[in-house]
């Protein structure tokens, strides 16, 4: 129980359950865009663009880790993944516009490889 007051084990257990949320949106996000009638080669650059920044993201997650405290760099991604999950997720009417889907998609990839650094 001591563990569960303790103010870096909550926010380590926060990034983890985040980053892997953000992996669980996908099979619904192709049903989605199945249902906007794309091609299934489009659909397949849906899920080209969070593993593209993924890896681009990591060659600059180093300078964020380097230059400020790995706490705020981790509440902040946080925050960050929340703000990008709302984009694409099948929450809000605006994510049926492509462009903020796909900007979404980008941006999850990016915020969960500096979660993970």
């Amino acid at each position: 129980m001591n563990l569960m007051m303790n103010k870096r084990f909550i926010l380590i257990a926060l990034a983890v359950i985040v980053s892997n949320l953000c992996f669980c949106l996908e099979p619904v996000m192709a049903l989605r865009l199945n249902d906007m009638n794309l091609e299934k080669f489009q659909i397949g650059y849906f899920f080209i663009l969070m593993p593209l920044a993924y890896s681009s993201g990591g060659f600059l997650g180093d300078t964020f880790t380097k230059q400020f405290d790995n706490r705020s760099v981790i509440a902040s991604m946080l925050f960050c993944c929340g703000l990008s999950m709302f984009l694409s997720g099948p929450a809000v009417e605006t994510t049926r516009d492509l462009v903020f889907m796909a900007l979404g998609q980008f941006l999850i990839g990016y915020f969960v490889v500096q979660l993970t650094i």
